[in-house]
């Protein structure tokens, strides 16, 4: 059995720029108008995108 090194253990969280959430926020809303108005909800983005609930919550 391999080890993995440390830094392969957990992946690190990022914060968006004001731009970085904006262009986030555009797209969702796209695709949302694009399948009828349904609203995606956060454990649903979290399947989608394969991150974590926590880590698409906004600050």
């Amino acid at each position: 059995m391999q080890l993995k090194s440390k830094n392969h253990l957990r992946r690190r969280g990022a914060t968006l720029t004001d731009q970085g959430s904006r262009k986030l926020n555009n797209a969702k809303a796209e695709v949302e108008i694009e399948e009828n108005f349904k609203r995606y909800t956060l454990e649903a983005l979290s399947e989608a995108t394969g991150l974590t609930s926590n880590t698409l919550i906004p600050i």
